[in-house]
């Protein structure tokens, strides 16, 4: 779950001042999609909720983050309030239920 602001880059920052150079938000947004893409590769199901988007891109990297919707299994959500965000967690906790571990 986030807000999916890129507000902290976490791989090109040398000292704590650098962490919000907002130089890294691009290479940080990029460095999401390609591990969501590397999950997914390996059997992963990801479900992502989207809280009180506000950036432009936010709702775009989650949905693409998210595993496809198969059935009635949704993947990606967006919630604006407490009460939307209770239901998202309620929705996703059924559908992991039907999920099995696999090796």
């Amino acid at each position: 779950m986030t807000d999916g602001e890129f507000n902290l880059s976490y791989f090109d920052a040398s000292t704590v001042g650098e962490v919000y150079n907002d130089a890294g938000k691009e290479p940080t947004r990029t460095a999401a999609k390609t591990l969501c893409t590397a999950m997914r590769d390996k059997g992963i199901e990801i479900f992502t909720i989207g809280f009180d988007l506000n950036e432009e891109n936010a709702q775009a990297t989650l949905q693409n983050c998210a595993s496809p919707d198969t059935g009635k299994i949704k993947h990606f959500y967006q919630a604006a309030n407490g009460t939307e965000l209770n239901q998202a967690f309620q929705d996703i906790a059924r559908n992991i239920e039907s999920l099995a571990l696999t090796k």
